[in-house]
């Protein structure tokens, strides 16, 4: 399962993985700003968006 997240504001893809991982992180390494627009970043997630993907066998 493929796991991205974005800004907000702008819609710049922060983080894209397999694997899901806690927003500080993304915060913590871009200094709580998006580094496209500077919007700050909300210490929780504004909303969650699920894709799922079907595979056929």
């Amino acid at each position: 399962m493929a796991v991205s997240m974005s800004c907000k504001g702008c819609g710049k893809t922060l983080f894209t993985g397999r694997e899901v991982i806690e927003p500080y992180y993304i915060r913590a390494k871009n200094n709580s700003r998006c580094p496209s627009c500077g919007r700050n970043l909300a210490k929780t997630p504004m909303s969650i968006q699920l894709d799922l993907l079907t595979i056929a066998h």
